[in-house]
């Protein structure tokens, strides 16, 4: 059911439902996500999926109909005005999984987001801040590659995991997000293919979606993908590029194996194929240390890295970075010129003086985080025990199969409920996982108490309905 992807936190305090209701359904027909002619759920259907009165929907529709927003014709249903029973093409618009995408759903007060892992800034950085604000403020250039210092950093970093690399390689990006669409760019035309994990990183589907190429989605097995089903693949249909987050798989939380890893390196160096790699949560983990990266493997250096300070350190260090081959470097720094002439410095600048306390920085993160997992772990086994999922190694997400729950009229329940969740359909190119939720746990521990127990009081509305 189309529409409630779009709704998100629909209802506004001190408004009748049923005008809250209307409102966001016309904004959705403003947004052209749902399109002229394009047939709404019936009454009843609506009525039952967001845990509401069919009186209610009623009401609702009505409004929009004197509205001019939608019409009804008996046999036909209620649907969006403009061309009635015409033949609908939908619109091809970003479906993101993210809170922060226009439509999409918003955490208001009060309400428990467990949709999104978001660290605060660590005390330490703040007062960076204070004590290096000369430093800061001194640098004139744009440094389009990102400053120097940095750069050297994270090739050493690199260097330490077994993938040897020199400052040169890296691009420093703002955000993991634009190291992806920066690849996009370089790599793929519109209508190229791009191969990647079933499900995967909203964030990849957007970026891919937006430079115009068809995602081909290939299951997520316990190991990561199946080399063997990849393989198959790329000599079939072609890709321009294939996807893998090898650490801790967003939203799987699968670590491939060393043996996966090198596989995948050789399909990759045998047919030309290009590799994004998302290492972007390789440092989050908690018992055991990952293998070295996948690019480590490739001897035709076929793999372009992507990595990110975002989630290790704090959400608003908007600063991420490309590794790229030696080849590919002057290509990827004008593409990177082209979109932004640079990533700003401060955050930079404040990595730098960072420097050797980042280590300790994360490594207070990933004692949260694996609190974190083993307290919401333990909750939900309390209080939704037929609900499963595989406590992850590292990463911040726990993967949750539900069961036969429809998890799109799910996390309205929930919302209403006052809790946020990402449900497993958006976070799929193929929009084919269906009864899965993505829960992030790096919330404290009160939110996290508060959040189950919300859950499970719209798991027994869903119930009950």
């Amino acid at each position: 059911m189309r529409v409630l992807s779009f709704l998100g936190d629909w209802s506004r305090p001190g408004e009748p439902l049923y005008k809250s209701l209307a409102g966001a359904i016309e904004a959705c027909v403003l947004r052209k996500e749902l399109v002229p002619g394009e047939r709404l759920p019936s009454e009843r259907e609506l009525a039952a999926d967001l845990g509401i009165s069919r009186t209610t929907v009623l009401r609702a529709f009505q409004h929009l109909k004197e509205s001019g927003v939608v019409v009804g014709q008996r046999g036909s249903g209620t649907r969006v005005a403009g061309a009635p029973g015409a033949k609908v093409s939908l619109p091809k618009v970003v479906r993101s999984a993210s809170r922060l995408a226009p439509g999409g759903q918003k955490a208001s007060s009060g309400t428990v987001d467990l949709s999104i892992t978001a660290p605060e800034a660590p005390e330490a950085l703040a007062q960076i801040i204070v004590e290096q604000g000369a430093f800061l403020l001194s640098e004139r250039d744009y440094h389009p590659q990102g400053l120097p210092q940095l750069r050297i950093m994270i090739a050493s970093r690199y260097d330490n995991a077994g993938l040897p690399t020199i400052p040169e390689q890296i691009i420093i990006t703002t955000g993991a997000q634009q190291a992806i669409s920066l690849v996009a760019a370089a790599e793929l035309s519109r209508g190229d293919r791009v191969l990647i994990e079933d499900p995967t990183y909203h964030g990849a589907i957007d970026a891919y979606s937006l430079a115009g190429a068809r995602l081909v989605g290939v299951p997520m097995g316990r190991l990561g993908l199946c080399p063997i089903v990849t393989r198959h693949m790329v000599l079939s249909i072609s890709p321009r590029l294939l996807h893998v987050t090898p650490n801790h798989q967003n939203p799987t939380g699968v670590v491939y194996t060393s043996d996966v890893r090198a596989e995948l390196a050789e399909i990759a160096d045998e047919t030309g194929l290009t590799v994004l790699e998302d290492d972007t949560l390789s440092a989050l983990w908690f018992d055991e240390e990952p293998p070295p990266p996948l690019a480590s493997w490739s001897r035709k250096d076929r793999v372009v890295t992507v990595g990110s300070f975002s989630k290790t350190l704090w959400a608003g260090l908007r600063v991420g970075w490309l590794r790229v081959p030696r080849r590919e470097v002057g290509r990827y720094v004008a593409i990177k010129v082209a979109a932004d002439l640079g990533t700003g410095l401060l955050g930079q600048a404040l990595l730098v003086s960072a420097g050797s306390t980042i280590d300790s920085l994360i490594r207070a993160r990933v004692a949260h985080l694996r609190s974190a997992r083993d307290i919401m772990s333990t909750l939900l086994r309390q209080h939704m025990p037929d609900w499963t999922f595989v406590p992850p190694g590292g990463g911040a997400f726990l993967w949750v199969d539900v069961g036969g729950l429809n998890t799109a009229a799910f996390q309205q329940l929930a919302l209403r409920q006052g809790v946020l969740c990402t449900e497993g359909d958006l976070l799929s190119p193929t929009r084919s996982v269906l009864h899965h939720l993505r829960l992030a746990f790096d919330q404290p521990v009160e939110s996290l108490e508060l959040g189950v127990r919300r859950l499970a009081a719209a798991r027994a509305n869903s119930v009950r309905g």
